[in-house]
């Protein structure tokens, strides 16, 4: 049986409105390959559900999927279902079906839907004003289109603004939530596998092409070391700041401050003339504190250079009259910076302390 992961709180959002039994309109969008259909699928699977998922196509031909998708549900044994003769008719059909009974109606990539038939927001707006809202209809909408939803869902100028009950954001999992499907492996590994999911296409043409023969001749596992892990940490430095700042913001249980934003900031060190960039400067929800850190995704020990670094550069940040400094590190740590950290100079985190 599979199991479901890290989305446990929009889900139990989603059955806390189902169990009110009351027209609800649901809007959850994000990018490709987040897990809003898995969300909708968890959400639905024991609840009776019409399902349609919009095609990328003609007005015409979303109708008879639509039709497809109400008659499957109503008349499961039909071996042909009859179709709809307009859009209309199969939103009544709807109506009637959600006075009996709670269901869930989905369309998943609305966007496909309202680019096929543009007047389908009105006509949604139609119905739920003058229908769906005395009725026990759950509706979603799910899309793709970042843009589109927020313009043409979501805005002030879609015929549905202001008709949604809820909307959901679905975000990226983060490194830690990645690692709940691989608890066998270790930090290093894990954060591997967070690395060439964000950058999938740029480590399949600097590695894979090259290494083809290797790959085809099963010689792959022996060369990897020295034809592919040697040069991961060119790629892995942005990934690992993101790592790092969501650490501090999501996990971290004993920060000095309560943080208002994280991120990088870039500068000019005017006694040296050059630009500088701090990897990470957490700012305060309120006061002059902030966190200044440092992420090196190196197999070396980082030292106590570092820590004076960092110092310098928050010199140069100059917007607080006192810091915290973090330095994090693959490596390790030298002797000399793990006696700062004990004298309360600096706070060190290893790759393992991320996933702890």
């Amino acid at each position: 049986m599979s199991q479901f992961y890290c989305r446990e709180d929009e889900l139990r959002k989603l059955n806390k409105r189902y169990a009110g039994d009351k027209f609800e309109c649901i809007v959850i969008y994000g990018r490709r390959r987040v897990g809003k259909t898995a969300l909708i699928n968890e959400f639905c699977k024991d609840k009776p559900t019409i399902f349609f998922s919009a095609l990328n196509t003609t007005g015409k031909e979303n109708l008879e999927a639509l039709s497809k998708s109400i008659m499957s549900f109503e008349r499961p044994d039909m071996e042909s279902a009859p179709e709809f003769r307009s859009y209309d008719a199969a939103l009544d059909e709807l109506t009637a079906l959600s006075k009996e009974k709670r269901i869930v109606f989905v369309i998943d990539e609305y966007p496909y839907l309202a680019k096929a038939k543009p007047a389908i927001s009105a006509m949604l707006q139609h119905i739920i004003d003058h229908k769906w809202t005395e009725s026990k209809m759950y509706l979603i909408l799910c899309g793709s289109s970042m843009s589109f939803m927020e313009s043409q869902v979501l805005g002030k100028e879609s015929p549905l603004y202001g008709r949604r009950t809820g909307q959901f954001k679905i975000e990226p999992l983060d490194y830690k939530e990645t690692a709940v499907f691989h608890p066998s492996l270790s930090a290093e590994d894990n954060s591997l596998i967070y690395l060439l999911a964000d950058i999938f296409f740029h480590f399949w043409y600097r590695f894979v092409p090259v290494n083809m023969s290797a790959i085809d001749s099963g010689r792959i596992a022996k060369t990897y070391p020295h034809a592919v892990k040697q040069y991961l940490p060119d790629y892995m430095g942005l990934i690992y700041e993101k790592m790092c700042q969501d650490y501090l913001l999501y996990y971290s249980d004993s920060l000095p401050i309560e943080l208002s934003e994280i991120g990088q900031w870039w500068g000019t060190d005017p006694k040296k003339k050059k630009q500088i960039q701090i990897d990470i400067v957490g700012n305060p929800v309120e006061g002059k504190d902030y966190i200044i850190g440092s992420c090196k995704y190196r197999n070396e020990k980082i030292g106590v250079d570092e820590l004076d670094l960092i110092r310098d550069y928050a010199s140069v940040f100059g917007k607080g009259n006192n810091y915290h400094y973090y330095i994090f590190s693959k490596g390790g740590f030298t002797d000399g910076l793990l006696q700062a950290q004990e004298r309360g100079e600096v706070r060190l985190i290893t790759l393992e302390d991320l996933y702890k």
